[in-house]
């Protein structure tokens, strides 16, 4: 009974032993975690350093060559890379704040704390960095041409001064520098139908992956125009925004859901500046946004890098288009009236096309003068 007794004894002293011995290591260990804070905050730094680097390359890469595109499984490591920027920023403001505390046992053991959650994070960064090395060469296919729908846009390509600002601003989207572009005139001289002819053309088609055209000529409410573009982004995007309100939330979307897609953003008839930036707009050096207003002062406003002005019809073209709409050649009877209707309408496209239509079935010159 005694040898049981003891042998008892002895395995309660051994786990004891072991118990004393892990809590002395644990407490090591906290320690040491503690006393490394600031190294391990720097090797932080360096590791995101390296990973950001090697994110940057790639991306400089991808840039160079415009027909192609990455593929889905490098832009989910692009997006890894984004949420670890955004992880390591937040563990880097916590550590300027702890340094700013007074010592005690609660800041020891925070500081213990968040050392040992930036060592987990050292370890993902470099996890993340030779995850990376995969995209060296192997990270590009072939960018499917976007579907080119023809049916809407009118005829311009005769009527040299709408296609002249056509083929000036075409010059402009393939303009690094140039990645917001204002284009303004009057009422009815032509802007639309240079925008329409914008998302119908091929070279368009190469140089985006996609286009937006959105008129705003209803919405004179600034949030109700944010929100009017944001919905159809988001439509023709395939976003689901079911369940969000907030402008800002809806932005960041649209802005991640954009990041690695080049895209022509089309505004025809804006009345009222405001800051792309809050739509999730942001300027990017593949992408472009095009502005169509009245006034030269609201492209200014929305922070264009070049205006284009468009000016009313020659007289020339204006002559054809009221032919053309009138779907017939006029004889010496009609031309003095009919010069005098262009005249009045200014030699403005939407105005020559209401004309001219109107007097399409007016055979009499009577009924011409009358304007029945």
């Amino acid at each position: 009974m005694a040898e049981v007794v003891s042998a008892a004894a002895s395995a309660g002293a051994v786990e004891v032993y072991k118990d004393v011995r892990n809590a002395v290591a644990s407490i090591d260990q906290v320690r040491d975690y503690e006393r490394r804070l600031d190294k391990n905050s720097e090797k932080l730094k360096d590791e995101a350093k390296k990973l950001y680097a090697r994110k940057v390359d790639l991306l400089a890469k991808k840039n160079r060559d415009r027909t192609k595109q990455t593929t889905e499984e490098c832009n989910l490591w692009i997006g890894m890379v984004k949420k670890l920027e955004k992880d390591v920023q937040a563990l880097l403001t916590e550590y300027e704040e702890e340094k700013k505390l007074q010592f005690s046992l609660a800041r020891f053991l925070h500081r213990s704390d968040l050392s040992k959650r930036i060592v987990e994070k050292c370890i993902e960064l470099q996890s993340c960095w030779s995850e990376g090395s995969f995209f060296a060469t192997d990270f590009m296919v072939e960018r499917s041409t976007r579907p080119i729908i023809k049916a809407k846009a009118p005829k311009i390509e005769d009527k040299s001064i709408l296609y002249d600002v056509f083929v000036e601003i075409l010059n402009f989207l393939s303009t690094k520098d140039v990645r917001r572009i204002g284009l303004w005139g009057k009422v009815g001289v032509g802007k639309t139908a240079i925008m329409q002819n914008l998302t119908e053309n091929e070279k368009v088609s190469k140089l985006f992956d996609i286009v937006f055209f959105v008129t705003l000529s209803d919405e004179g409410d600034k949030n109700k125009l944010q929100e009017k573009i944001q919905c159809q982004i988001a439509q023709e995007l395939e976003v689901n925004l079911e369940g969000f309100t907030e402008t800002k939330k809806i932005a960041s979307i649209i802005s991640e859901k954009l990041e690695s897609t080049r895209y022509l953003l089309l505004l025809d008839d804006v009345w009222g500046a405001f800051d792309l930036d809050d739509v999730g707009i942001y300027d990017k050096e593949d992408s472009k946004v095009v502005i169509a207003s009245r006034h030269r002062g609201i492209c200014r406003e929305m922070c264009v890098d070049h205006i284009i002005n468009v000016p009313r019809l020659s007289d020339d073209d204006a002559w054809n288009l009221f032919e053309e709409r009138l779907g017939r050649k006029l004889n010496s009877d009609f031309k003095p009236l009919a010069l005098q209707v262009i005249k009045e309408c200014d030699n403005l496209p939407l105005l020559i096309d209401k004309v001219a239509r109107a007097f399409r079935r007016k055979d009499e010159i009577l009924l011409w003068e009358a304007g029945k």
